[in-house]
């Protein structure tokens, strides 16, 4: 097996159907390639549609993984993947033609560890008030260095089975479910500690069609937000940034963020770029102090994590494998 196609999704049954659907019609399974789909605890129909999507047993696999995280949920796809290309995206994008064979010929080939892939957001989605944060926030890569890529974006991402020799799993304490992003900024963090080459491959493109809710005042707030605390957590356990003491100026800057954004829910308008990045800064700042004198989860600029929250951690639950066929009985948690 040449290419694991990893998807790791979470109550968004309907999407999730759109983009498998999508991934056949493009001819991304073939003989030498598979697809994972690790449902991280849905309570929703994902099980039912991913058995009617993917009827093959021999070409797609799915697992639920109940642990609360987007880490845990890469961490069974690193378990279960045959691939020596393991090649992840999300439940809400649509792949171009040609995109296992662009994104994993470098790898196989031997001349990169990991290919970063280019992301658009669909053009439905867009709005003129959009600024570059906005669409950095949406996963659009149109900034990266086609080049050199400053970063990984899961949305599509390539990477070879040997990195994680050396780099055991994604972080379970970042992404979605945690603290809410960065995963993917510490993995490319520690293969460039490692040595590794990262290429780019921003020219093979997937759709992008995030939620519409993504797209309210709150929603992006709140998002700036979980960077902050995720960006703080990096700084502290892995670069072993040290905090300074929280100042008056901070606590002002907060009181004055804390009145506009009030204001901007009664008008219901968007942040701008700049509001985005303040929020980002005053929320990584106050996790980062809150952080200070606690243990670090790496030692500084460490590949494998020595303490916290292990994606090798117990399972709430065995795993659960269907193989194209899914009883009528809800097999997830009632309650999460």
């Amino acid at each position: 097996m040449e290419v694991s196609i990893i998807i790791c999704t979470r109550n968004r049954a309907q999407r999730l159907g759109e983009t498998l659907r999508a991934i056949h019609q493009s001819g991304a399974l073939d003989a030498n390639s598979e697809l994972l789909v690790i449902d991280n605890g849905s309570t929703d129909s994902t099980a039912s549609v991913f058995s009617e999507m993917c009827a093959d047993p021999t070409r797609a696999r799915y697992f639920l993984e109940p642990r609360n995280g987007k880490g845990f949920a890469c961490a069974t796809a690193l378990a279960e993947a045959h691939g020596q290309v393991l090649l992840f995206t999300d439940d809400d994008l649509s792949p171009p033609p040609g995109w296992v064979q662009t994104m994993s010929r470098p790898i196989l080939d031997g001349v990169a560890d990991a290919v970063q892939g280019g992301v658009f957001i669909t053009p439905s989605l867009l709005r003129p008030w959009m600024e570059r944060r906005h669409r950095e926030m949406l996963a659009s890569t149109e900034f990266l260095n086609p080049a050199a890529p400053e970063g990984l974006l899961g949305a599509n991402m390539a990477i070879g089975r040997h990195v994680f020799d050396r780099i055991p799993a994604f972080d379970v304490e970042l992404g979605p479910g945690k603290l809410g992003s960065c995963e993917e900024t510490l993995l490319f963090q520690q293969m460039r500690e490692a040595g590794f080459h990262i290429a780019g491959a921003l020219d093979c493109r997937m759709e992008h069609f995030p939620d519409a809710t993504r797209l309210s005042p709150i929603a992006w707030i709140n998002q700036a937000e979980r960077q902050g605390r995720s960006e703080a957590y990096v700084q502290h356990h892995w670069s072993h940034e040290t905090a300074s003491k929280v100042t008056l100026r901070h606590r002002l800057g907060q009181c004055y963020w804390a009145a506009k954004r009030f204001a901007r829910f009664i008008r219901r308008r968007h942040p701008s770029e700049a509001e985005l990045n303040f929020v980002t800064a005053h929320t990584r700042a106050s996790a980062l102090a809150r952080l200070r004198g606690s243990p670090r989860n790496y030692d500084k600029f460490g590949l494998v994590k020595i303490r916290g929250l292990m994606a090798t951690d117990a399972r709430c639950q065995p795993t659960l494998e269907t193989k194209g066929h899914q009883s009528d009985e809800n097999p997830f948690p009632a309650s999460r």
